[in-house]
């Protein structure tokens, strides 16, 4: 009985653990209970086969583009808006191309702790996908 009560209270231990840090083979931190980071320091998305980093500080919107491996993929021919809720208010921006893998753009809202963002990429010849990411 005494066993039983260890073992159970190991496992009860081990599964509650909310910062297991996994190492995929394609390079990246899953950093469970936290959020992935991704290669430029911000949290990342998944979206049908496609990792989406989102950098937002102050005003700027910054979402890089990556496959399952973790590869830069083009941005080039990308429509993408992010519509920012802050403060109570809601404003929707466009983000450009702005180089190899980056779209981003500005609002006028101060983006912090508390926002949320729901982006909305068409990449060419895709389907358009969207992410709804809080700060």
């Amino acid at each position: 009985m005494k066993i039983l009560r260890i073992f159970i209270a190991a496992a009860s231990l081990a599964l509650s653990s909310s910062n297991v840090v996994a190492q995929h083979r394609h390079g990246h931190v899953h950093n469970h209970g936290q959020g992935e980071i991704g290669p430029n320091g911000g949290p990342m998305e998944y979206v049908s086969s496609t990792h989406i980093e989102i950098i937002a500080r102050d005003s700027s919107i910054k979402v890089y583009l990556y496959d399952a491996d973790l590869k830069p993929i083009t941005a080039q021919g990308a429509e993408a808006t992010a519509t920012i809720q802050a403060d109570g208010k809601r404003e929707t921006v466009k983000l450009e191309v702005s180089s190899a893998n980056l779209l981003e753009g500005r609002t006028s809202l101060v983006v912090s702790r508390g926002a949320r963002a729901v982006i909305s990429i068409k990449m060419p010849g895709k389907s358009v996908i969207q992410v709804r990411h809080a700060m």
